[in-house]
């Protein structure tokens, strides 16, 4: 069967993805939600998804290494307790996309966030030593074999990823007047919120069929408007949406349960780190 890059098919509905990915302060969070608010008003159920799951364990684990450099942990490793954060996430997102999924009616799966992400932990670690993105090509291959588990799960078999682009300066500001963040973490630093964009930029430029990077600033220096930035992600990752109806679809939040984890997921990875077992949190 050939699939669509936007599209998921589960044995219990119909489902199409889309993936917004970028440096801090880029607007990826409103976007999502601008995105839910006109896809959902169109008469289609949308879930919204973020990553990481900071209330899951692995999530947890991932704080504090956001708060506190901990030099013990290498590149490899930060990106393998990512991988794990996304497979404890899996038993409930499986079971929230069956509740609300429909064979009738598309449902839109919104990620905030995805396997791409790496390149911000590209980033943190280029800070340290320059030399890591000598291969970055390897770099790119290493976090998709990473997560191979997740994707073949989900069912997804390919994806696209739009990157909204902001410069790094604006992107700072963005982070530093976010009234709903507690503070900065270790990658919301301006010199690594640049790598950060030089990183997508090269990710795109080795697999340009699965990047577009949006610019968000016009000729005049302005920022797009919310609602602009949307409806363009929204014509890239699923060209028009035709109107269902009368009706008004529903918004979801993905709603992470503890008790759904399943830890046999893990073992792949903790099999290639078994440094990570000891900050196993499910011992």
């Amino acid at each position: 069967m050939e699939f669509q890059h936007n599209e998921m098919l589960e044995e219990y509905g119909n489902f199409k993805v889309s993936v917004i990915d970028g440096i801090d302060g880029s607007g990826k969070g409103s976007a999502t939600e601008e995105m839910a608010e006109i896809i959902s008003g169109l008469g289609y159920n949308v879930l919204t998804v973020d990553y990481p799951q900071y209330d899951a364990l692995w999530g947890q684990i991932i704080q504090k290494l956001l708060d506190t450099d901990d030099p013990t942990i290498d590149i490899y490793q930060r990106m393998a307790i990512y991988a794990l954060n996304r497979l404890e996430s899996v038993p409930s997102l499986k079971a929230q996309m069956k509740d609300i999924g429909s064979f009738y009616n598309t449902t839109y799966v919104l990620f905030d966030r995805f396997i791409t992400s790496n390149a911000m932990t590209c980033a943190y670690y280029s800070k340290k030593d320059p030399k890591i993105l000598d291969d970055i090509e390897s770099l790119y291959k290493f976090m998709f074999d990473l997560d191979s588990t997740f994707l073949s799960i989900l069912h997804i078999p390919d994806f696209h990823v739009v990157v909204p682009t902001i410069d790094h300066g604006k992107a700072m500001q963005a982070v530093e007047k976010d009234t709903q963040r507690s503070g900065t973490d270790l990658y919301e630093q301006v010199d690594i919120l640049k790598l950060g964009n030089r990183i997508y930029h090269e990710f795109a430029v080795l697999d340009p069929r699965r990047f577009t990077l949006l610019n968000q600033d016009s000729s005049y220096g302005r920022r797009m408007s919310r609602d602009r930035i949307a409806r363009e992600i929204i014509k890239i990752q699923f060209g028009e949406i035709a109107e269902y109806g009368d009706r008004k679809g529903r918004v979801y939040r993905f709603q992470f349960d503890q008790s759904k984890v399943d830890t046999s997921l893990f073992k792949p990875i903790l099999d290639r780190f078994p440094s990570l077992r000891l900050l196993n949190p499910y011992k």
